[in-house]
């Protein structure tokens, strides 16, 4: 995915300063900071005017996170893996750059299942139609069927205000922005019949002990609605999965039971492993393999290293990681971001890639940068077709093994 261009963090500044500038007094503006933070996961509002730039960049960030493996690059998919992709049409994105045994492996081990489980209310139909879990992340995701229904899936009205706070943000909205007066502002009662709300998610009848994100998104003229939970690795390997929300003008709680159960889990590595070049350093902590996808935790201190490209008008983004297994297989990244901001000294990663080949005995990671000019921060780009030029750092590449399986 791109990165923001300033206009972008422009309107981000001018939303937050309007919210502060006429937000009645009961109203706290870090409250609503807060909402607008955690749509970050779900579709454009669904309105029917142009999109803002605000819901141009929501829209693109939760699209991201499950297009970006699958879609990039995709390839040619034989008879016999395309008809086991049919079985999961949304999850099985995930498995485009896989080979057709991992995908029949990972069906065959639970970690992808088609539970078809539902309920209804008031002639709305939810569904839970695909569940993905290989020990380090859950997915699942919900169908809704009905009559005279909103295009999109999840709500685009903003949770957590009472009425009396909704008519006052509505009308203070209105006059400047009024998809956000409708998002934030919209009483209960008004709200347009079929969304479905933020659910709440249940492991053996307690709550989740993960924070979730939420795709909501048009694919092929088809709503879609995932929910995604990326720290999950302390979960048993069988458990009962418990789904619980509420859909917009339906008065009863929609309920969903979908038992879960995974042979041979993801494999979970902890190199701790360091690479260093003068002051910058990074440490891999973690590396977990399925045939779902890869997974790699590192911290990274001290400054990023320049080339001499990188002094003068242009300058070193933060540090980025390219994995490559034995095979000479590039995994690709879930997602790809550059924020427009100089490097700091410390970073925290805890991302995924594509799945390594079932036979990999190796991957190895390849640090590289970008070069950014210091007069808009705009990334160098000599093929207009890629993301940036990259600088790779060979000195701090790494190697881990990967144990084979008997």
């Amino acid at each position: 995915m791109g990165h923001m261009q300033r206009t972008e963090y422009a309107e981000m500044d001018g939303i937050e300063q309007m919210i502060r500038q006429s937000s009645p007094p009961p109203i706290r503006t870090d409250k609503i900071m807060d909402r607008i933070e955690q749509m970050e996961w779900t579709s454009s509002l669904p309105f029917h005017r142009k999109p803002s730039i605000l819901k141009r960049t929501l829209f693109a960030a939760s699209a991201a996170v499950i297009l970006g493996v699958g879609m990039v690059g995709v390839g040619y998919v034989s008879p016999t893996m395309a008809e086991a992709l049919k079985k999961v049409p949304v999850i099985g994105l995930l498995f485009y750059e896989a080979s057709e045994d991992a995908v029949q492996k990972a069906i065959e081990r639970g970690i992808i299942s088609t539970p078809n489980v539902s309920d209804t209310h008031d002639g709305i139909t939810l569904k839970v139609t695909e569940v993905l879990f290989d020990g380090t992340r859950l997915s699942f995701r919900i169908e809704r069927e009905g009559k005279d229904l909103p295009q999109y899936l999840a709500s685009p009205y903003v949770e957590g205000f009472s009425n009396e706070e909704r008519v006052a943000l509505y009308n203070k909205f209105y006059e400047t922005n009024k998809s956000m007066a409708e998002s934030f502002g919209t009483p209960d009662e008004k709200q347009e019949r079929g969304y479905i709300r933020s659910p709440e998610v249940l492991i053996n009848g307690e709550p989740i002990k993960s924070s979730g994100q939420l795709s909501s998104y048009m694919m092929d003229d088809k709503p879609m609605y995932m929910l995604e939970f990326r720290h999950v690795a302390t979960l048993p390997d069988e458990f009962e999965l418990t789904v619980r929300t509420k859909v917009t003008q339906v008065k009863e709680t929609y309920e969903l039971k979908i038992p879960v159960k995974v042979e041979n889990r993801a494999m979970i590595l902890k190199p701790n492993a360091t690479k260093s070049d003068g002051k910058f350093s990074y440490t891999v902590k973690q590396l977990d393999i399925s045939p779902v996808s890869t997974r790699i935790v590192l911290d990274s201190k001290g400054p990023v290293p320049a080339s001499a490209e990188q002094t003068g008008d242009y300058h070193a983004s933060r540090m980025y990681y390219e994995i490559v297994d034995d095979q000479g297989r590039v995994l690709r990244p879930s997602k790809l971001i550059y924020t427009p901001v100089l490097p700091t000294t410390e970073y925290h990663l805890n991302d995924w890639y594509a799945p390594a080949g079932m036979k990999s005995k190796s991957i190895t990671i390849k640090p590289y940068n970008f070069t950014i000019s210091n007069k808009d921060f705009k990334i160098k780009r000599t093929n207009k077709e890629d993301f940036g030029d990259r600088t790779y750092w060979k000195n701090l590449e790494m190697t881990i093994q990967i144990p084979q399986s008997k």
